[in-house]
């Protein structure tokens, strides 16, 4: 296969990096990108169906740019742009069609997974694009072209855009100021939080996407605090955040320090929740609106996710027959609690274990001591013992639920409990 690369092509790495907390990286994938001109005539581009990762887009967005005759001044429209998911990009995951500016956009898609674009119905090369993977800051342009003119092109022989004529003299340019309205701000398509299970804890990444709506800048005066969950610890900031965020002197949340120019600002930050049980409980109050957002733990599909705060549970194509659960969080009004529980945690219980070490030992010096026991309280001792342990090995290899094993264990070390106080 020929790969054509222009004079501002370049090779990008795409990877995860979880600051302190050490997360394992979730994609390195190298990336051949190209620039799209700013304009031509007709005839070939090199840049057709390559990703060009775009920080002035939101994490998580994919638009396509479809031309016609390779002419970046006709835009295709109404062309139907289907994106399909997969190492090979073989699942059709949605269709869109092109707007008046030859564009289709896809949002709310996960980083670090792999796709691919194409107009559908034709099967020229230039309308399909390569394999390409969502990066991890900002979001992703594909640029692909359809044979022949649009059926409505420009009647100028160059194609090129003609300015439109106006009646009315230029408004004046708008002078950015400052304003102090949270209500400016949104958090939007392409905010995530990403989970990571660990020994007794869950690692955490955080991204918000924060929208200002407004033509001024935000002046956040003393800080605009972000409340981490409850529970929360060891908050760091990630990759691009310094200087935008810090972290509370309690390190119970982050805050805005920077202001905030109009249009998208990403930013990043981690913490870490402990568990001690099965379950955790995420509850976290933020302080503007955010649209459905999307969470997501990365390398344990048995863990679930309920509460309020669930809107719905899809399973996307991670490569390799894994499917990944990301669960669509709802829309939020400001100052609500984002509020939801994780399930199915890998939680061990060592309270059992450590009970059976102690009874052991007990029982060794009790007899090198000679204490005397009774043959039928030893003999109950002795069958009480055997169920404890088998009761752990079944709870350990997941043949026994929670629930169940704690009610079990319960009575058994009740009865173990009478056969000392007879």
């Amino acid at each position: 296969m020929r790969v054509f690369f222009s004079p501002v092509s370049i090779f990008f790495g795409v990877a995860i990096f979880f600051g302190s907390v050490g997360l394992v990286p979730l994609a390195l994938v190298p990336l051949a990108l190209a620039m799209p001109p700013g304009g031509m005539g007709g005839g070939a581009h090199e840049g057709y169906g390559q990703g060009l990762p775009s920080d002035d887009l939101p994490v998580g967005v994919l638009t396509v740019k479809v031309v016609a005759g390779g002419n970046m001044a006709w835009p295709h429209v109404g062309a139907k742009v289907e994106l399909m998911v997969g190492p090979t990009g073989e699942t059709s995951q949605a269709t869109i069609a092109t707007g008046k500016d030859g564009r289709a956009r896809f949002t709310g898609l996960m980083p670090g997974t792999t796709y691919r674009a194409r107009v559908k119905g034709v099967t020229a090369s230039t309308a399909r694009s390569q394999v390409v993977t969502m990066p991890q800051q900002g979001g992703l342009r594909l640029l692909l072209s359809t044979p022949g003119a649009p059926a409505s092109r420009p009647a100028n022989a160059s194609g090129a855009a003609r300015a439109e004529k106006t009646t009315s003299k230029s408004a004046a340019p708008h002078k950015v100021g400052k304003t102090h309205d949270v209500s400016v701000l949104s958090l939007i398509s392409g905010t995530h939080v990403l989970g990571q299970v660990g020994e007794g804890s869950v690692q955490f990444m955080q991204v918000l996407v924060l929208n200002n709506a407004s033509k001024d800048s935000f002046d956040p005066g003393q800080g605009l605090v972000f409340p981490l969950p409850q529970g929360a610890r060891n908050p760091g900031l990630g990759a691009g955040s310094q200087g935008k965020l810090r972290v509370s002197d309690g390190a119970k949340s982050v805050v805005l320090v920077s202001s905030l120019p109009p249009g998208t600002t990403t930013m990043r930050f981690t913490y870490q929740m402990v568990f001690e049980s099965s379950r955790l409980d995420f509850l976290q109050v933020l302080p503007v609106r955010q649209e459905p957002a999307l969470f997501a733990i990365t390398n344990n599909p048995m863990v679930e996710l309920q509460g309020p705060a669930i809107e719905r549970r899809e399973l996307r194509d991670q490569g390799k027959g894994v499917k990944l659960p990301v669960y669509i969080l709802r829309a939020m009004a400001p100052k609500s609690g984002l509020e939801f529980t994780l399930t199915e945690l890998p939680y061990r219980d060592q309270t059992l274990r450590n009970v059976t070490i102690g009874v052991s030992i007990a029982l060794f010096l009790w007899g090198v001591f000679g204490v005397a026991f009774g043959g039928r309280r030893a003999r109950a001792r002795g069958r009480l013992l055997d169920e404890l342990a088998a009761l752990m090995a079944t709870h350990e290899a997941g043949g026994l639920p929670e629930e169940g094993f704690v009610k079990e264990r319960a009575e058994l070390l009740r009865q173990l409990r009478c056969t000392w106080d007879e």
